[in-house]
């Protein structure tokens, strides 16, 4: 993935919504050992059975996970948690974020991150 450290910036926005987006918080993200997702409320997310009117019992009222970055190869645990810190301590909402990775099929992750 690249050295993100030197992405890092000295802001402390953390847990913080403003009208324009919620701004990530390091407790809402999850790692299955290669996808990073995103399980916080913003201002854009819906639950489970609004996009799946018929989904499982157990997922009613529950939020749909986003979908941050996918971890192949290296140092996965390592390069995931640069990723998370670059991440909540930059500018970015998670609404800018999500919007950018679905809108643009060429901007990848890493790419959203050096533009910061």
């Amino acid at each position: 993935m690249g050295d993100t450290t030197k992405l890092l910036k000295n802001t402390t926005m953390k847990n913080t919504t403003t009208k324009s987006g919620t701004f990530f918080n390091s407790n809402d993200f999850s790692w299955d050992g290669m996808y990073l997702m995103y399980e916080g409320r913003h201002n854009d997310s819906i639950n489970w059975d609004d996009q799946h009117p018929d989904c499982h019992p157990s997922r009613v009222g529950v939020n749909k996970s986003e979908f941050i970055a996918r971890f192949k190869y290296g140092r996965k645990v390592a390069e995931k948690n640069r990723f998370i810190k670059v991440l909540c301590n930059s500018s970015i909402t998670v609404e800018e974020y999500v919007s950018r990775l679905n809108d643009k099929w060429d901007e990848t992750p890493l790419g959203i991150i050096e533009s910061l």
